[in-house]
């Protein structure tokens, strides 16, 4: 009977660690994306895009032998200049032997080295690539989180029950359901469902009942397809004046850091309801030349005035709220189709 309460002791005890040890890793990645983000107001609605990415390269991370200027810009706290010098002391004098090698580079001081550390390496077997796509899909990971809340004391707007004023018009229980599936570096799939308190749900007149659902695919290096993403996503090009969805990082006492840094094309894995694209985007690239192709179609909920003989839009709703019925309702859609391109000499 001891040695079987003992075990059970040891097994409880390991679960705990476990989950103290992830929860700190999630904690200290929060804390470099908040310290990085620009606009303070942004937190909520772009930390779990980001999130998920370090999240992703401290599970696997990055080869500082075989790494990009793309994927070190994903590494957020890394200054476009820092990632250059990185990408240069390789070129100039050769491989990396060890990730203490970085402290040989003038940029990278010690509070950039710590953090760095956690999320590259060095691989010393020369034969682990990516591999081909049925070894690929053969290590899947996967994961399912669903996160469920709901306030002790409801509000009076829940217990109205007169149509003619305003009301919310669901339930005060907030859920929301991430899925994720990876095939390393090469696919990766991500589903999101949310329903915040108040908004009705209702399997009649929404997809899986949920008020905001959102889905993308992500193949990287796909015949002469460096990237394609099919679904939800982000585009950040230029320094914000051109076109640029999702939250602005790059906030440092650096001088250095004062140039924002735009991933291209991202897949928009996150839970804000808006001001993203909603269609296919595609970079291809060849040695200095680089054009991204991208169509987006995506409904907006917005506010009309019917009073007049022709309706007009009063207000666009970018809060993803529909609680109640003044809240704004999903209208057509705004199509958006371009082309991006860079040529470096």
């Amino acid at each position: 009977m001891n040695s079987i309460f003992r075990c059970l002791l040891s097994h409880f005890a390991l679960c705990l660690f476990s989950c103290s040890v992830l929860a700190q890793n999630e904690s200290e990645t929060e804390e470099i994306i908040v310290n990085q983000l620009i606009d303070e107001s942004e937190v909520d609605a772009g930390l779990s895009d980001y999130a998920e990415a370090l999240s992703q390269y401290l599970k696997r991370p990055l080869d500082l032998n075989k790494v990009t200027a793309a994927d070190l810009n994903q590494l957020i706290f890394l200054s476009p200049f820092q990632v250059q010098q990185i990408l240069l002391h390789r070129e100039k004098a050769g491989p990396f032997i060890s990730t203490l090698e970085l402290q040989a580079i003038p940029s990278i001081n010690l509070e950039t080295l710590e953090r760095l550390l956690p999320f590259v390496r060095v691989n010393e077997n020369l034969l682990d690539g990516d591999g081909h796509w049925r070894e690929i899909l053969k290590e899947p990971s996967g994961s399912w989180m669903m996160t469920y809340s709901r306030g002790l004391q409801v509000p009076r707007g829940y217990e109205i029950a007169d149509p003619k004023r305003s009301r919310y018009l669901g339930s005060p229980d907030r859920v929301i359901n991430r899925i994720r599936w990876n095939a390393r570096k090469k696919l990766k799939v991500s589903l999101n469902m949310k329903k915040d308190a108040g908004e009705p749900f209702s399997i009649k007149d929404r997809r899986m009942g949920f008020d905001y659902t959102s889905g993308s695919i992500l193949i990287n290096k796909l015949g002469p397809f460096d990237q394609i993403v099919v679904g939800d996503y982000l585009l950040q090009f230029g320094q914000g004046l051109s076109l640029w969805n999702g939250p602005v990082v790059g906030r440092s006492a650096s001088v250095a850091n004062i140039m924002q840094q735009g991933l291209g094309i991202r897949p928009h894995t996150g839970m804000m309801e808006s001001k993203f694209m909603r269609g296919m985007a595609i970079r291809i690239k060849r040695k200095s030349f680089e054009l991204s192709p991208f169509f987006s179609y995506n409904n907006l909920s917005a506010s009309l005035n019917t009073q007049g003989k022709y309706p007009f839009v009063e207000s666009i709703n970018y809060s993803g709220l529909h609680r109640t019925p003044t809240d704004g309702k999903i209208g057509k859609g705004s199509i958006k189709w371009s082309t991006d391109f860079k040529w470096a000499m």
